[in-house]
């Protein structure tokens, strides 16, 4: 609702910001500004300018661990399972790089092998 009314974004834009689908998004806003409305009926009218009037949230002067900013930490830990992540997909591309590499390599004794057990269980 902030975004469209406070900011002047289309509801179409709304949708693409908060990735829903824009019918969605027309329907919460129409939810959201009637129970706005409804809530404040002394003011129905002026809601729109209200929002529009709100003041930001001002920053904390101390940021100590109880104002801790939650999307800092959440971020940090989206960093490192990124990290993690692609480690184990570097060693696991890796692995299979060098196990193909030794089985070209050592193709022939490979082949050898396989005619070797084939036999044996064929016996």
């Amino acid at each position: 609702m902030l975004l469209r009314e406070r900011f002047g974004f289309a509801l179409d834009e709304v949708a693409e910001i908060m990735n829903t689908a824009p019918s969605d998004i027309e329907v919460l806003f129409a939810q959201g500004l009637s129970s706005l409305e409804q809530g404040m009926q002394e003011l129905a009218t002026k809601v729109p300018q209200l929002l529009i009037d709100l003041k930001p949230f001002t920053k904390m002067l101390h940021d100590g661990p109880e104002t801790q900013n939650l999307s800092n930490i959440i971020n940090d830990f989206k960093k490192t399972n990124s990290i993690t992540v692609t480690r184990t997909k570097w060693l696991f591309r890796l692995f299979f790089g060098v196990a193909a590499v030794l089985a070209w390599v050592y193709k022939e004794e490979i082949v050898e092998f396989s005619h070797t057990i084939r036999n044996h269980f064929n016996s």
